[in-house]
């Protein structure tokens, strides 16, 4: 947690909030939202049939600047996805931070819609270091 809330304080210093997409973020963003004192809120990727049938969960104010959490960007789909659903509720989102940066045009998709994306990984510089201490890249499961 204490990562994310450097790398969010580093790009959004001004964040009155984060932002978790369901399902693989929200332990990522309450683990940042403990270490950093920043309230968050549960993005789903659809709003739930039952409960509140909401497709953000938690308090949140019109005009909140809000950073989003990620743990792996690949095509940056699920995030703009998230950042659609958040500025369709009238938060501002700016910047994302994810913990591993695939490489694979996330960070170009975001900024298409004016989001930066800072990683505290990449893919690339994670296989390198496995490569060069002699631990070969393994096919992932599924």
């Amino acid at each position: 947690g204490e990562r994310l809330v450097a790398a969010v304080g580093d790009c959004e210093p001004d964040a009155v909030r984060l932002a978790g997409p369901a399902l693989g973020a929200v332990a990522l963003a309450a683990s940042a939202s403990l270490a950093g004192g920043l309230p968050f809120v549960i993005v789903r990727d659809t709003a739930k049939s039952y409960g509140t049938g909401n497709r953000i969960e938690g308090p949140f104010e019109a005009g909140d600047l809000v950073c989003l959490i990620e743990d792996v960007v690949t095509s940056g789909g699920a995030l703009a996805g998230a950042v659609e659903a958040l500025r369709a509720e009238e938060l501002v989102v700016r910047n994302a931070v994810c913990v591993v940066d695939r490489e694979e045009g996330g960070s170009d998709a975001l900024a298409r819609i004016g989001v930066r994306l800072r990683s505290l990984f990449l893919a690339g510089d994670l296989l390198s270091t496995a490569n060069s201490a002699g631990n070969p890249p393994r096919k992932p499961h599924g």
